[in-house]
């Protein structure tokens, strides 16, 4: 069973929960969902990372944590593909204005936006939502946060003869995945408010989030030292291969756009 306080799977012949002490009122082979007590959780997560990790103050059981995980996976590429659906040919037509008023070329009449509107949605169409947009933000999140957990935690449980406790990587990317729908939700308002604001945002949040991942796993880190290299290494080839992921299933993409509009822009 579970304890209904922290969440902590015990015994089923036990009278308190050896974690935090609450006193079980009964077998229970589910665990108990209260949904106040899980926006506490999500709060404190979200107002103090380091501190949620470092003490455990979750009160979720760690399948409950990635059930969140999960959703939040798919949810989070699903939304800016939405997103891109919805701002990027205002993006592209700012773009291609500015090339053809460098180029003192004035093709850009409303027929011809009309028509590159029309033509742009019909490409979309065929990548949302569950087309190549959306598996590339999914891939691109996934490989960015399933390999820097996986490598760090393979150097030290086999290399630096380090044991971190699983539970703790769970807990680690419960923090992030909050962090990361809260990130999404500026990152929303900003694109509203202009591609200027969107740009500085988006730089932030990827600064944020490798600063947050350091500062997270430095909690658990005993040999301090070395983490710092490991860590960095591992960064690095991670969002190289990131990159050649992003590189290569963009440039389809693109060049699918390309060869549809370039008639209406040129």
């Amino acid at each position: 069973m579970f304890c209904s306080k922290c969440g902590k799977e015990i015994p089923n012949e036990s009278v308190f929960c050896p974690e935090c002490g609450n006193k079980c009122k009964g077998s229970s082979k589910s665990i108990p969902i209260d949904v106040n007590e899980h926006k506490g959780y999500i709060i404190k997560s979200l107002c103090h990372p380091i501190t949620s990790v470092k003490e455990h103050v979750f009160g979720v059981s760690s399948k409950i944590q990635l059930i969140y995980i999960a959703i939040i996976t798919l949810i989070i590429p699903l939304v800016k593909t939405l997103l891109f659906k919805a701002f990027s040919f205002n993006l592209v037509k700012s773009i291609v204005g500015i090339i053809l008023e460098f180029s003192n070329v004035n093709t850009w009449d409303f027929n011809n936006m009309i028509k590159a509107k029309s033509q742009f949605d019909m490409i979309m169409e065929n990548v949302f939502p569950t087309g190549n947009i959306y598996f590339l933000n999914l891939g691109s999140y996934i490989i960015n946060y399933a390999l820097i957990l996986g490598i760090i935690y393979i150097i030290f449980k086999f290399l630096v003869k380090e044991d971190i406790n699983k539970d703790s990587l769970v807990n680690i990317m419960f923090v992030v995945s909050i962090i990361n729908v809260f990130i999404l939700i500026i990152s929303s308002i900003a694109l509203v408010l202009g591609g200027a604001i969107w740009m500085i945002v988006s730089i932030f949040s990827s600064i944020l989030s490798v600063v947050l991942l350091y500062a997270l796993f430095n909690t658990l880190i005993k040999s301090k030292n070395k983490f710092i290299y490991i860590y960095s290494l591992t960064c690095m080839v991670v969002y190289s291969i990131n990159a050649w992921f992003v590189f290569n299933n963009v440039s389809s993409i693109i060049y699918q756009i390309y060869y549809n509009l370039e008639r209406y822009f040129i």
